[in-house]
């Protein structure tokens, strides 16, 4: 999304202001409902700019809808958009890919993620610690979060160099929730160097979103 833009009646300079409006639709909606006047106006046109349009729209678009989300890890049953269709489907979208699309390298980061998930999910429900591997803060009352002692980015960097691969040349599959590696050879060979590799650790959620991370080009890191 490129600024300035007009969204509904009002014109926007700063990506951060659309995201504000955005949040406060979601928020102020008792869902399940669908939006009228100017928030379904302002809505429909940040939905305009999602990189997946034509997917989204389907037959053409009929409303937009507010919704808790069906993505799996949504355990909090917090609100999405959802674009309800003329034929009277219902597909969830995100406002944040209309503000700002990911990068294929990004996407392939993601897709890479999701390969692993299940190993990183096993280690939470078998890990025996009880503190902040970080900062040494008890982890009991806190949200605690799976990380990686050598930041996943860089993990994820390593194997494509044992492989002579990189990043942007990942084919991925995308899926309703997530995208997956296309070539399922890969995807077994990651998984395997990811179990090997990788040095997963309990921390509380606010030591590992405030420690410091590498900074690469191009990359958007995540929290795991």
């Amino acid at each position: 999304m490129k600024m300035p833009v007009v969204l509904g009646d009002r014109l926007y300079t700063r990506k951060k202001a659309v995201a504000v409006d955005c949040r406060k639709i979601l928020s102020a909606a008792r869902a399940p409902t669908k939006l009228k006047g100017k928030s379904q106006r302002f809505v429909s046109d940040v939905l305009a700019h999602h990189p997946q349009l034509l997917e989204k729209v389907g037959a053409g678009l009929a409303g937009i809808v507010v919704a808790p989300s069906q993505h799996p890890r949504n355990t909090a049953r917090l609100n999405c958009f959802w674009a309800l269709r003329r034929d009277g489907s219902l597909i969830d979208w995100s406002y944040r890919k209309c503000i700002t699309p990911p990068s294929k390298r990004t996407e392939v980061l993601s897709a890479m993620r999701a390969e692993v998930r299940p190993q990183i999910e096993d280690f939470r429900a078998q890990s025996a610690a009880t503190v902040c591997a970080i900062s040494g803060a008890p982890l009991a009352g806190s949200a605690v979060h799976v990380d990686h002692a050598r930041p996943f980015v860089l993990v994820a960097l390593d194997w494509l160099s044992s492989q002579g691969l990189v990043v942007d040349a990942l084919a991925i599959v995308k899926g309703q929730w997530q995208a997956r590696l296309a070539d399922r050879a890969l995807a077994e060979s990651w998984q395997a160097y990811h179990k090997a590799a990788a040095k997963l650790r309990l921390v509380t959620a606010t030591s590992n979103l405030t420690r410091q991370r590498p900074w690469i080009k191009g990359v958007k890191h995540d929290t795991v």
